[in-house]
């Protein structure tokens, strides 16, 4: 049944640029979320992208590769409601990547993904998550998410990462 809600799904997972979703709650609470099934999809329908999901559970891997988020250049995570912001903190902790943008952003550090945030609770709080995320998309993401993964794609070079933010800010606004 829930095989039916998925959208999106591409086949070919050899683009360029690897990305996955993250809804930091459990799958059946994140296959309900619209806005962060449409994000997916749109992430998918780029030619120059592959994106996975990723939910909260034991196994902390992709749903449809089953990969580590070691895999990933980019993951987007969708922050609906404050607890998953606490959900989010617990699942950076688990997979042992840094919480804070600018330790991951470090030379040491620079193998890290670019960590994207959107959704309702990163809409109207960003100031208190700001230094979580290389990014905060706030408002609809449907109208900007194709721009934001068009400049991803000429800032691959994971050196340019540290302005990415900045630079998607003053491009789409």
């Amino acid at each position: 049944m829930t095989d039916r809600i998925y959208m999106g799904v591409k086949s070919n997972h050899k683009s360029s640029n690897k990305a996955v979703m993250i809804f930091p709650e459990k799958k059946n609470l994140g296959i309900c979320n619209i806005g962060h099934q449409v994000i997916y999809k749109l992430i998918n329908s780029h030619e120059e992208f592959y994106c996975d999901r990723m939910y909260l559970t034991k196994a902390c891997v992709s749903e449809e590769q089953g990969w580590s988020i070691s895999k990933f250049d980019y993951i987007f995570v969708s922050l609906s409601f404050d607890t998953n912001l606490i959900n989010y903190i617990n699942l950076m902790e688990y997979l042992e990547i840094p919480l804070f943008s600018e330790h991951r952003n470090s030379d040491i550090a620079s193998s890290y993904p670019l960590i994207i945030c959107g959704g309702m609770f990163a809409t109207y709080n960003p100031e208190i998550i700001a230094d979580y995320f290389d990014a905060i998309v706030m408002g609809e993401g449907e109208n900007v998410i194709s721009d934001i993964l068009d400049i991803l794609c000429d800032n691959k070079n994971k050196a340019q990462h540290q302005n990415v933010g900045l630079k998607i800010k003053c491009e789409i606004a």
